[in-house]
């Protein structure tokens, strides 16, 4: 809907593109993943805050366009897992950690994110190249019309 108002008022016209971008590959850890495959009936549930996340059933593919919002790059799946998993995640999140008091003022100490996703989930980031979509703008006016 907003797609379609900004395409209207603005002229805007765009295009999708994959381009080969810095991103972090999610894949399996060594020791495999920490969680068992569930059915998925639909009734999916995701809750996330400061320094965690749940997921009752998540996928891979959730899970990883959650950690792009807690990244500085985009996360791309990459474990070729394609069922539904229970995942609860805690982590410190990286200011906590870079606070004068260590974070020592958090109730509880979690290790960090990228810590976290190897211990909790069996999980791992990797830095890589790898194909990222993006949206190109190819016009779009100053001024929108009038409605």
């Amino acid at each position: 809907m907003l797609r379609a108002m900004l395409a209207d008022r603005f002229k805007m016209a765009l295009h999708r593109e994959t381009k080969m971008s810095s991103a972090y590959a999610l894949v399996v850890g060594k020791g495999g993943i920490k969680s068992k495959e569930v059915e998925d009936k639909g009734n999916r549930s995701t809750n996330s805050g400061r320094g965690r996340f749940s997921g009752k059933p998540a996928s891979m593919d959730g899970l990883a366009e959650f950690l792009s919002s807690e990244m500085d790059r985009p996360v791309v799946d990459m474990t070729e897992l394609k069922g539904a998993y229970d995942l609860t995640l805690r982590w410190t999140p990286e200011e906590v950690l870079q606070a004068k008091d260590g974070g020592k003022s958090e109730k509880e100490t979690y290790p960090p994110l990228m810590m976290a996703l190897q211990e909790q989930l069996g999980l791992k980031l990797e830095a890589r190249k790898a194909p990222i979509e993006i949206l190109v703008i190819d016009h779009i006016e100053r001024v929108p019309t009038e409605n």
